[in-house]
């Protein structure tokens, strides 16, 4: 009875088969398209997508059990469809999750843009990406993934635009602003920041006027630039110049310091500290390289008896003007190696540059002023402090 039972499936299956080769799906292409569906699942489940995120994916999971549901009965076609039904669920969803992950990341480039020192600008890219992300907002709430996908891709572009062109104003307005200060002091450590801005300038340049090289920019390349870009205004910013009057901080052709000399180098060096404070507050986990450049002027007049020997009077005011040079930036060495001792690692002092420029006038000071101008008996004092990430 069993083989009679048996024997009536074998034949109404090959029956079936017969009458299926010609006109729809047969079994074959019912378990294919079933295989294929689950594989799709298999896509989607490894996603972590929650079963009420879309309508889809629950049909992924039913569309596949009505499938083998028909298998069954020996009902191919409707065993294909539903397999197929599923795959396009599966693929919906796949889509979804696309246009979701590029809103994500056109969001975040926004947020980028707005934290940039480009956010305030009227550029019309401002514009288009705003308009095009809240149209992915839109399209991903109708459904329609792949204009979704298409609206957040052109927001991001829109983004990057804006991004480059931030950077690019940025590295500009910093550069004039280094070289303004190198002309003042040559010695200026912010000088190491030339080369790094020149290279992301470079970079700019090239990703602006490059499609593909604009699609492939990252965020966190973006990012990683933005970031050195705020660190190097700071230590541009925070580059402090101080004058001291010889008269009131040196008798005359002497190089101690007299007692008003010290104080305001003290107090100097309280701003130095204060600077550098605010600093770290900004970039805690950024050391600070601090740098002291002094430069020593004197007038033209001699202060010896024979005053009137040019030559002479000029080398003796070239070695006055180097010791005196050397008095500041001793005292202001040690006061601040004193104030910064609880600092550790976070700020190392470099040694700066000492230099005696005798009766060469100051920056700003005419050479034909007056030779007794006070104006020209100065020690030009140059603070600056510089982050770990200037190589």
């Amino acid at each position: 009875m069993r083989l009679s039972v048996r024997i009536v499936k074998a034949l109404l299956l090959f029956v079936t088969l017969l009458l299926s080769a010609g006109c729809g799906p047969t079994i074959f292409d019912a378990k294919r398209a079933i295989n294929e569906a689950m594989q799709y699942q298999e896509d989607v489940s490894r996603t972590g997508i929650t079963e009420n995120a879309t309508p889809d994916v629950p049909l992924i999971k039913s569309k596949i059990s009505e499938a083998e549901k028909s298998m069954k009965f020996l009902l191919f076609p409707r065993a294909v469809e539903s397999a197929r039904d599923s795959i396009d669920a599966s693929k919906r969803v796949l889509l979804y999750l696309d246009a979701k992950r590029l809103i994500d990341e056109a969001r975040e480039y926004q947020d980028t843009v707005k934290r940039s020192a480009s956010s305030g600008s009227s550029s019309p890219d401002i514009a288009s990406s705003v308009q095009k992300f809240d149209e992915a907002e839109k399209q991903l709430a109708e459904q329609q993934y792949q204009r979704a996908i298409s609206a957040a891709k052109d927001s991001i572009t829109s983004s990057k635009r804006v991004i480059l062109q931030g950077i690019t104003s940025s590295v500009k307005v910093m550069k004039e602003e280094i070289v303004r200060k190198q002309e003042e002091n040559p010695a200026t450590p912010l000088k190491k920041i030339l080369p790094r801005l020149d290279e992301i300038l470079q970079f700019a340049n090239d990703v602006q006027n490059d499609e593909k090289g604009l699609e492939q920019m990252s965020l966190v390349k973006a990012a990683s630039i933005t970031s050195d870009l705020k660190v190097y205004e700071e230590d541009i910013k925070s580059s402090q110049q101080e004058k001291l009057q010889s008269d009131i901080s040196f008798a005359m052709g002497k190089y101690d310091l007299a007692q008003d000399g010290k104080a305001a180098l003290e107090k100097f060096a309280e701003k130095i500290v204060a600077n550098i404070d605010s600093s770290l507050i900004l970039f805690p986990d950024k050391p600070l390289i601090l740098q002291v450049d002094v430069y020593g002027y004197t007038d033209s007049s001699g202060f010896l008896s024979d005053g009137g020997n040019l030559k002479k009077r000029a080398l003796l005011n070239q070695r006055l003007s180097e010791l005196r040079a050397k008095s500041v930036s001793d005292c202001l060495n040690r006061a601040l190696t004193q104030k910064l001792a609880s600092y550790g690692s976070k700020v190392v002092i470099h040694a700066g540059k000492v230099v005696g420029k005798g009766e060469e006038p100051p920056p700003g000071v005419q050479m034909t002023a007056q030779a007794t101008n006070p104006q020209r008996r100065i020690c030009q004092i140059f603070s600056t402090t510089v982050h770990d990430v200037v190589k």
